[in-house]
């Protein structure tokens, strides 16, 4: 029956829930009315030209039961999108945070042992550098967890990552001999293959990494406009 076909016309593209429902409704419907219909071909056409009418004229209706569902998708949807977003952003936080520690903790802890073992191949203001930027980037984090100067926060967590990084492997002898001579091994052969500056570079690649992580989570979980400050601010932290 070409009512049947109409539903499934304006049923089409909404949940199958909705749409499976609506559409098992209005064949129960059909059904009642054909077991109350008369046996006489007469009675059984006057039933079928009211059905039809009653089609065509609720088909306005129709249409905008298909609108209101829509919206109502919409909308739900709508409102699912922005609890994830703050659920990435959450996340990318976290992140960051981790990233950071770390990154304090291989500074503050090789000031130490920088201090307490003086090599000869270490450079001498290494212990003085990385207890300075380990408190830069305690400083930094507070930054970054605070809404109003995140950008600062991430940047300067960023920029810090360079010389900590590089002192790091400056002071490498002093911090652990192990790891000085692993790191002799590896960068050799790449010292001897490119050129000097180049292959200096390279001792950046790390931080330059590091710096890079930094600078995607700060621009993944920046504030976004129309944000209240409960909304911006992350759970957990003093901001």
């Amino acid at each position: 029956m070409w009512v049947l076909r109409w539903a499934a016309f304006y049923t089409r593209g909404l949940p199958r829930e909705v749409a499976n429902d609506r559409r098992d409704e209005l064949a129960s419907d059909l059904f009642e009315h054909s077991k109350s219909a008369g046996r006489t071909p007469r009675e059984r056409r006057a039933l079928a030209s009211e059905i039809g009418m009653r089609a065509v004229f609720g088909m306005g209706a129709d249409l905008s039961w298909r609108g209101q569902q829509l919206r109502r998708e919409r909308s739900g949807q709508a409102a699912i999108s922005p609890r994830r977003q703050r659920s990435g952003a959450q996340r990318t936080s976290t992140a960051v945070y981790v990233l950071a520690a770390v990154m304090i903790v291989a500074s503050l802890s090789g000031a130490v042992r920088a201090t307490l073992n003086v090599s000869a191949f270490s450079s001498p203001g290494a212990p003085a550098v990385l207890l300075s930027c380990g408190v830069l980037a305690c400083l930094a984090v507070f930054l970054f967890s605070r809404p109003g100067s995140r950008l600062l926060g991430g940047i300067g967590l960023a920029v810090l990552a360079f010389p900590i990084g590089w002192t790091l492997s400056m002071a490498l002898p002093s911090i652990s001999a192990h790891a000085s001579q692993l790191y002799a091994a590896l960068m050799e052969p790449l010292l001897d293959l490119l050129p000097p500056l180049l292959g200096l570079g390279t001792m950046l690649v790390p931080s330059m990494l590091v710096a890079a992580c930094f600078l995607i989570g700060t621009i993944r979980t920046r504030p976004q406009a129309g944000q209240t400050p409960r909304q911006e601010s992350d759970p957990g932290l003093v901001g």
